[in-house]
């Protein structure tokens, strides 16, 4: 952002893990206030905009927007205050919308509330052409508003290993065995993201494929920034209920849960192959991510994919597209274990359409634009 001439402040709550209250990160100046730290996220949200919106009125006039993360009543209220002296906000969609999939009334209901909360705002940043669409169709954001910045991925980090040794190398940094097939699944693990279902499939492939091992990377357990209580009884159901199919593996050896980590490119490079069995997203990283890293991606239908031809590819030349069912994931992890030619064949394709359509300058680039239109005036 800062060769485009935007320097990116990041508000947020100081908390006890935290070593400082204010910190630089890639250009990124980090600011945490201990005075904004709230039982109810809602109301942290709030205090945080309050204080990002008093750093902007520091600034001088037309050289600050403000992108909040979440919205609530309150802060819609304050945003529109905001627009009204000057100061423009822009928010970001990463998630397809569940509003989609009503009707009647109840889809009716969705639009009012959708158009009330948004209004503030002067441009609505997607990062796919899917939430674009879904969005779009419920009919309550005017065209001129939707700005369509795809999520990019750092095509020098996110890479290829250069040969076998670099593999087996990554595999002994990392503590995983360097020789058998490494399946890789990089994301939360929880519901959403169909993590029941890879287990279920690797419960019954695993002994179809003895050479065969599964890697998780990814948060497990509750984040501290998961408050709601519904949400915290459903995560630690499911989490029980994932231990204990755990537990029934016929060898847990070959399954490694390595948590969140920070030096996530090390483990692509170790892999043979990607799964993503997720129910619902946006544009996930994680797939661009492992397409970059040349890895055969197995990609389940989430709410949100992209149709043939957009920011994945086409299903058979770039990935392949496997139902949510344990059925599907069974033969499609078996028969890409048994495919080295296919498996070459599909993270060749899948790195030459990440180098030509998401690195990650085409990025910043479209997110600097849209900023500094905002600034600039642009209605």
């Amino acid at each position: 952002m800062r060769r485009h001439g935007i320097t990116v402040h990041v508000c947020t709550a100081l908390r006890p893990h935290h070593l400082c209250d204010s910190e630089e990160w890639n250009s990124i100046h980090i600011l945490r206030f201990p005075d904004c730290v709230d039982e109810s996220h809602h109301r942290e949200r709030e205090l945080i905009l309050a204080k990002a919106l008093g750093l902007i009125r520091g600034m001088d006039p037309g050289k600050g927007c403000i992108q909040p993360n979440g919205e609530t009543w309150r802060t819609t209220f304050a945003l529109a205050r905001a627009r009204m002296m000057g100061i423009p906000s822009t928010f970001y969609f990463s998630m397809f919308p569940p509003e989609s999939d009503l009707r009647g009334w109840a889809k009716l209901r969705a639009r009012l509330r959708i158009s009330l909360c948004l209004l503030p705002f002067r441009r609505l940043v997607f990062c796919s052409r899917a939430l674009s669409r879904a969005y779009g169709s419920l009919g309550c954001i005017r065209a001129g508003r939707m700005a369509l910045v795809p999520n990019g991925v750092d095509l020098e980090r996110f890479r290829p290993p250069g040969n076998t040794g670099e593999k087996e190398a990554e595999r002994r940094q990392l503590g995983l065995p360097e020789k058998g097939l490494m399946i890789l699944y990089v994301g939360g693990f929880m519901p959403r993201k169909g993590c029941d279902l890879l287990l279920e499939a690797w419960a019954r492939a695993e002994s179809l494929h003895p050479d065969a091992f599964l890697v998780c990377v990814g948060s497990q357990g509750m984040r501290q920034t998961f408050r709601d209580p519904e949400l915290q009884r459903e995560m630690g159901d499911f989490q029980s209920s994932m231990a204990g199919l755990a537990e029934r593996l016929e060898s847990r050896g070959r399954l490694n849960m390595a948590g969140e980590v920070n030096n996530v490119d090390a483990y692509y490079r170790a892999a043979d192959v990607f799964v993503f069995p997720s129910r619902r997203e946006g544009l996930p990283n994680a797939v661009l991510e492992a397409m970059a890293s040349g890895l055969p991606c197995l990609l389940a239908p989430f709410h949100g994919f992209p149709e043939s031809g957009e920011e994945f590819g086409a299903a058979g030349n770039e990935f392949l597209r496997v139902p949510h069912d344990a059925d599907s994931w069974v033969a499609a992890i078996s028969e890409i274990l048994g495919d080295a030619g296919r498996r070459a064949e599909l993270g060749q394709n899948a790195r030459r359409l990440m180098e030509r359509t998401q690195g990650w300058d085409a990025t910043v680039a479209g997110l600097a634009n849209t900023y500094l239109g905002l600034m600039g005036g642009d209605k």
